[in-house]
């Protein structure tokens, strides 16, 4: 049974820059919790009930607060729920939302240290209106059993508290403490670069250079042969898949644990892809929990790999026109999958979309 909630107000959305659009940038999931980064407001969190299995259901994400959350200008934890009529799936929503903190900038990744979740986020152009304090990540304690969350906490490596015009636009972990960050700062007339490690429980900051910042982004080959059995399975379907219809091409594979949140990257490219001077590069998502793994790929497909040499397919829910799929992460049974309404630099609604592994395409 195939439920749509919000096909209207998809057609009907405002359409934003990205950086300022309402939307779910990253998920983590833990426990009975799947935390949700919105972009622009904070972490929502959803619990809901097993479904039967012939149901899914698509879900919008406002553009702007949703309407439990909306005027949400202060710390507030808002709970919420609902689902379609009939159906057994009980979205239960919690949000944990700071304007003060996160209006104003993208949010760009959510990030697990100990019992704590990081937010990262910057101010981009398009946001300049919003705050301009110095923030790099958000921070959120969590409890025991990582359902619930404590009060925001903004931190700021020294760089940008003595210069809030610096903004840490990417960051990639180092290890449980350390992230390597490229920072910017724009100028009237420049644009300026810097590179640096930063350690999160010490505040040390150590200077790099942009080739040191790079190299911490390593790929290994996807059919290599230290490539876990699974992923190459995988792997392989999903190269299949996306040179069938000819020409050249770049993959990127970025393999995220569904409850750690640390993520391995691969990469795999056709012979001719550096000779051709117009390959595709595709970035792949994929999921990997308890033994399974599920890839995203175009045309709302997910391939899901659950032992070393079958992979099969599943479609996820079909969107209104114009919308694409962005990120998935395996939970309780389920593929959650983000979804946006994309123009170019600019998005419309977006949302997220549960499907039961026990479907079957």
């Amino acid at each position: 049974m195939e439920q749509a909630i919000g096909t209207d107000f998809a057609q009907n959305a405002t359409l934003l820059p990205w950086p300022i659009q309402t939307r779910i940038t990253d998920m983590y999931a833990t426990g009975g919790t799947l935390f949700c980064l919105v972009n622009n407001y904070g972490l929502a969190a959803l619990r809901f009930e097993a479904a039967g299995p012939d149901e899914h259901i698509t879900a919008p994400a406002a553009s702007g607060a949703p309407d439990d959350a909306a005027g949400a200008d202060d710390r507030t934890v808002r709970p919420a729920a609902g689902g379609a009529p009939g159906s057994t799936i009980r979205p239960d929503f919690s949000y944990y939302y700071d304007r003060d903190l996160f209006g104003g900038r993208s949010s760009a990744g959510l990030y697990v240290r100990g019992n704590s979740l990081l937010c990262h986020v910057y101010r981009d152009e398009a946001a300049a209106a919003g705050n301009a304090g110095a923030v790099t990540f958000i921070r959120f304690s969590m409890n025991g059993q990582g359902d619930n969350l404590g009060p925001a906490e903004p931190i700021a490596p020294d760089r940008q508290q003595r210069d809030p015009a610096w903004q840490a636009v990417v960051v990639n972990p180092l290890d449980d403490d350390a992230f390597a960050v490229e920072w910017k700062r724009k100028t009237a007339d420049r644009v300026y670069f810097h590179y640096t490690s930063y350690t999160l429980s010490t505040g040390e900051e150590t200077e790099h250079t942009r080739e040191w910042f790079m190299h911490t982004f390593s790929f290994a080959d996807a059919l290599g042969r230290d490539t876990p059995a699974r992923c190459a399975a995988l792997f392989r379907a999903c190269i299949r898949e996306l040179t069938a219809a000819g020409g050249e091409c770049l993959l990127h594979f970025t393999v995220t644990d569904a409850r750690a949140h640390t993520s391995e990257r691969y990469t795999y490219q056709t012979i001719g892809y550096e000779q051709s001077g117009d390959g595709r590069y595709i970035a792949v998502a994929v999921s990997r929990h308890e033994g399974l793994l599920a890839a995203l790929l175009p045309g709302a497909r997910v391939l899901l790999a659950e032992n070393d040499k079958a992979v099969r397919t599943l479609r996820l829910p079909r969107l209104p026109a114009g919308c694409r799929y962005t990120g998935l992460i395996l939970f309780q049974g389920f593929i959650c999958a983000s979804w946006e309404d994309i123009h170019f630099t600019h998005v419309g609604a977006a949302g997220l979309a549960l499907l039961p592994l026990k479907n079957k395409d």
